[in-house]
């Protein structure tokens, strides 16, 4: 196929997935803790953060002595399991199913705590998950109680938010009332600025790891791949499209600049794994602008692995936007 046909029909195929990728929805949640006392904090508060929030919730909902999922009979009905141990659908080729959330965690991570001090740090929910929110809001409590840090430093849970409307604040909850009234919130993607540069956050860890350039091909492959199973786990829903098709026209597309490096982190509380990916910029021009809508979401889902501890996030530029 030449290069004129492959476009044509890649822009045939993309305009229908992104019409699809508009019916993906989610909340965004603004959550602040306040400091019961002095103590410190990692560095990296992602995958503590993300590591606490797991046990917060089993804590929360776990009812049975043995603590053990599979062949709890309450397995089918329990939120744990439902959020954190969904089925992999047969239609996706990965070991584990997309959690159903993503957090951010603040950009400046305090590393001395003191009295009183607020933590703020979001969460974004996907799809159907947005039913279990009463349970997020237990397990946000239970972990402000349980404390953060190597001295396990205690917190309360101030306020939880979403888009301006308060959810949550000690001895009042709106969720029912929010859930009862709750639209989809699919967001508005804005017209393709011409030029965009595309800004990590966060590592970004794709399959296979390059050293120090990221093709437009692999980079759209992650993208296919993680909204394609956020719209199946979350919404029941996959993505129709030649995605092989897709990926194959954008391997004739590259950056125009790129500036990217290899880095490695430390993983756990302790830091006693490592972690690592890609951290840089690339800058694209008018030639991507179907791929746009792709793009733009990325911002919103993050791509790759680890996302469940904060690794996959960017921020594009040349346009607002509020990520």
């Amino acid at each position: 196929m030449d290069q004129r046909a492959l476009s044509e029909r890649g822009q045939s195929v993309l305009q229908g997935i992104n019409s699809q990728l508009r019916t993906l929805s989610w909340r965004t949640f603004d959550i602040q803790l306040l400091a019961q006392k002095a103590g410190r904090l990692p560095g990296s508060l992602d995958p503590l953060l993300r590591a606490a929030f797991q046990q917060a919730f089993k804590d929360a909902v776990c009812l049975v002595e043995h603590r053990q999922c599979n062949g709890c009979l309450l397995q089918h009905s329990c939120s744990f399991p439902r959020v954190f141990m969904s089925p992999v659908p047969k239609q996706l080729r990965q070991d584990k199913a997309p959690l159903p959330f993503v957090m951010l965690p603040p950009e400046q991570v305090p590393r001395q705590l003191r009295l009183d001090l607020l933590l703020p740090f979001r969460v974004r929910i996907f799809g159907q998950a947005l039913s279990w929110l009463p349970y997020f809001l237990l397990a946000w409590e239970r972990l402000a109680r349980n404390g953060l840090g190597p001295e396990r430093t205690p917190f309360v849970l101030e306020t939880v938010s979403s888009e301006g409307q308060q959810v949550y604040r000690p001895g009042q909850c709106d969720a029912l009332a929010l859930l009862e009234n709750q639209n989809p919130a699919f967001v508005a993607i804005p017209p393709f600025p011409g030029h965009c540069r595309l800004q990590t956050l966060s590592p970004l860890r794709l399959q296979p790891e390059p050293d120090s350039e990221l093709p437009f091909a692999r980079l759209v492959a992650a993208l296919l791949q993680r909204l394609n199973s956020l719209l199946l786990v979350c919404q029941g829903q996959p993505l129709e499209g030649d995605f092989e098709l897709i990926v194959q026209w954008a391997s004739t597309l590259q950056a125009r600049q790129q500036q990217l490096v290899w880095q490695d982190f430390q993983h756990g509380s302790r830091g006693q794994s490592q972690l690592g990916g890609l951290n840089g910029w690339l800058d694209y021009g008018p030639e991507i602008a179907a791929f746009w809508p792709l793009l733009w979401l990325g911002q919103y889902v993050h791509i790759g692995r680890g996302t469940s501890f904060g690794l996959g996030r960017y921020h594009l530029t040349g346009a607002e936007n509020g990520t």
